[in-house]
């Protein structure tokens, strides 16, 4: 009977500390919602040419990244594409 009590007090005490970061978590969401429906993202494969090697992708992939807007990028210099996620109200193709 005293091991269901203390683990009832136990788990009272867990949840009443883990009820503010829940709430805080949920405000940090809704924030991260409205900043996400300001944008305008874009997605878009790119042709990329004179790619020779894994060095040239992530070079071309660092550049990409460095542009105003740019979300994300990933480059494969095989197929010679990039395909890249964008804010068309920050920067254009």
């Amino acid at each position: 009977m005293r091991n269901t009590k203390t683990k009832t007090i136990l788990f009272s005490a867990l949840l009443a500390t883990l009820a503010p970061l829940t709430r805080l978590s949920q405000e940090a969401s809704k924030t991260a919602q409205s900043r996400t429906a300001k944008l305008q993202v874009t997605q878009r494969a790119l042709k990329v040419s004179g790619m020779s090697c894994g060095g040239c992708a992530g070079m071309v992939e660092k550049s990409l990244l460095k542009l105003d807007g740019v979300t994300t990028a990933k480059v494969d210099y095989k197929t010679g594409e990039a395909q890249i996620e964008f804010d068309s109200k920050k920067t254009t193709l």
